[in-house]
């Protein structure tokens, strides 16, 4: 809601007060704190400490490691957000330990800011739960920006300690109910972590059982025990992070968050430590607008746990499978019942049918890990049916005269039964349909696979064969062409084997090329201008050979004593016993007989290619 000017929005407030003087002053005092975080979001994050200096002058650079804040010596700085770093630092005195140390940045330090990192250490500092960080100590820094000082956790993700350490689904939930038990205990404190996820959840060791530890309440909201909503999320501003957030917390509403939206967070980390995936997709949502993630978090129904398992991604089950221990019918099987109704009723998008904060999410969690009935499962007809019998036997036995006057309303309630049992084995013998034809389809992927490997080994063994018949023949060119094709086709040397490498060493090897060889003595060569072709000349014929394929390109018959090309070697020039004959080399045509010009002989041509001597009959003719 949005009023033009504050003169309009005085008067509404007014109005909607109806005279109530504590409720006016506490609505103005809100308007006024989102004005100034908004001024504060409009200005730059971090203002730039270089602005207006030169070159050669000196900027403070703020602490880093090797620095003293206090009587804490800095180490490696292990973590940053918007507004604060954390260093791994060494307490000196009184005692020497190890602690996590946060300070707000360089030129962060407007009121607004250092109201959000209050909220933070406040928050922090009125729990005591051995699963949540505690705060130590807090002060600030020779340049006055506060610090607070918290236990230091070294260890990793849940998500990643569950998964490397391939835990079992019990264990798992095990895991999730302590995590339950630390945030039940913020909430009771009055706290809302508002972004649970796993980076924010790390387990360290214990003595033979993990520890979980929830850390970074930067983003905390702190309600009741702490007095007024303490969080600064101002109108359309969302913070928390998209795939674990509830889509109240989406939309943006700070004045009507509760610890449900928690709820909401922890239902999405069950989810992925079952299945390995999140409720919605994880890089969609990451890459989403804040409108299209509200979209996504008001109209798409995530798939039960159980259900997401049968439809995961055929190349991340082996993943899914050896991080859980357990085969994937086994693990569907599991979650399919109880586990599925907690998570889902933790999801739920209306937040009245959520659990009402984590302590009730625990209570079941702890039931299903005592096997006893957890209170997310829907009630079955049987178990209704049982227990209200031996409450009111002499009631039921009094009833069943009456139950026999209604013979004809129960054929009838047995008739829509069975119509309904009927459409549930249809739905069933569909869904049957449909795993038969996904294994179909994944036989034929497979088939596919085998064939063209077959292809590929009957493609590689035919041209080991002809390129093996070349190297013999002495056509090492087109041998090569062979084994270089089979090397682009399969680079990583699947096939090639010790045939490919003995060919290829032959090839290499070759001091020379040899072309086919000849029927009769070879009486005449010839090279055209440009050496791509050679005229070989017999007793029986004339080849024009393309050395670049090693292939004859034509063939003229009849004895040559000697060849020669002609200028531009479109032509070439034969000489015989009958005379000389000019040829055309594309096709062997004859192009024209030299009148009076007696072969026999040699054939030169003069070096502008414009006379041609021949020889024979005892002398020479130009």
């Amino acid at each position: 809601m949005s009023c033009d000017n504050s003169s309009s929005r005085m008067a509404l407030i007014r109005r909607e007060c109806d005279g109530d003087e504590s409720l006016q002053n506490a609505v103005e005092s809100l308007l006024a704190e989102a004005t100034e975080a908004v001024d504060f979001l409009e200005s730059p994050a971090l203002e730039d400490p270089t602005r207006g200096l030169k070159a050669e002058d000196d900027v403070e650079a703020g602490e880093g490691p090797g620095d003293q804040v206090g009587p804490y010596l800095l180490h490696e700085q292990v973590g940053e957000g918007g507004c604060g770093r954390v260093y791994r630092a060494e307490q000196l005195e009184p005692v020497r330990r190890v602690v996590a140390l946060k300070i707000l940045k360089l030129g962060m330090d407007t009121r607004s800011v250092i109201r959000r990192f209050e909220v933070e250490r406040q928050a922090l500092a009125v729990m005591d739960h051995p699963h949540i960080a505690r705060v130590l100590d807090a002060g600030a820094s020779s340049d006055g920006r506060p610090y607070f000082v918290m236990d230091f956790v070294e260890g990793i993700s849940i998500t990643k300690y569950c998964n490397t350490g391939e835990l079992s689904l019990r264990a798992r939930v095990g895991i999730m109910l302590k995590v339950c038990r630390a945030v039940e205990h913020a909430h009771q404190k009055g706290i809302i972590h508002r972004d649970l996820k796993p980076s924010n959840i790390l387990i360290v060791e214990g003595d033979n059982d993990p520890v979980p530890k929830v850390i970074d309440f930067g983003v905390a909201k702190a309600i009741d025990s702490m007095g007024s909503d303490m969080s600064l999320t101002v109108h359309d501003t969302v913070v928390g992070t998209p795939v674990y957030m509830s889509p109240e917390q989406a939309f943006g509403d700070k004045v009507d968050i509760d610890t449900r939206s928690d709820v909401y967070s922890l239902g999405v980390l069950l989810y992925e430590l079952l299945t390995g995936y999140t409720p919605l997709h994880r890089e969609r949502m990451r890459k989403a607008g804040i409108d299209e993630v509200r979209q996504a978090l008001r109209n798409i129904e995530p798939y039960r746990p159980s259900l997401r398992l049968r439809h995961s991604r055929v190349e991340d089950r082996e993943r899914i499978e050896t991080e859980r221990s357990s085969s994937m019918g086994k693990l569907e099987a599991e979650i399919r019942g109880d586990l599925d109704w907690i998570v889902m009723k933790s999801l739920e998008r209306d937040r009245s049918r959520r659990y009402g904060g984590a302590s009730e999410l625990a209570a079941d969690l702890e039931r299903y890990i005592q096997r006893l009935p957890v209170l997310a499962s829907p009630p079955r007809t049987i178990d209704r049916i049982a227990k209200f019998v031996s409450r009111h036997r002499t009631a039921v036995a009094a009833s069943v005269a009456l139950v026999l006057m209604l013979i004809g309303g129960v054929i009838i309630s047995a008739r829509q039964a069975l119509r309904a049992t009927l459409a549930e084995q249809d739905a069933r013998q569909a869904q049957r349909e449909t795993s038969v034809a996904y294994e179909s389809a994944l036989r034929d992927r497979e088939e596919a696979l085998r064939s063209e490997s077959t292809a590929r080994l009957h493609e590689y063994v035919a041209d080991i064969n002809v390129g093996y018949h070349a190297v013999v023949d002495g056509h090492m060119a087109k041998a090569m062409r062979l084994l270089e094709r089979q090397l682009e086709s399969d680079p990583d040397g699947e096939l090639r084997g010790f045939e490919w490498r003995y060919l290829a060493s032959r090839c290499l090897g070759a001091p020379h090329r040899t072309l086919a060889r000849q029927s009769s003595p070879v009486h005449s060569l010839a090279f055209s201008d440009d050496g791509g072709l050679l005229a070989v000349g017999t007793r029986e014929s004339v080849q024009v050979w393309d050395l670049g394929s090693e292939e004859p390109q034509l063939s003229v018959a009849g004895p040559a004593s000697s060849v020669a090309f002609l200028e531009g070697s479109h032509e070439f020039v034969v000489a015989n016993r009958s005379g000389v004959v000019v040829h055309d080399v594309e096709n062997g045509n004859v192009r024209r007989e030299l009148i009076g010009q007696v072969g026999g002989g040699a054939v030169s041509l003069s070096p502008s290619r414009r006379l041609l001597a021949t020889s024979g009959g005892g002398g020479v003719t130009i």
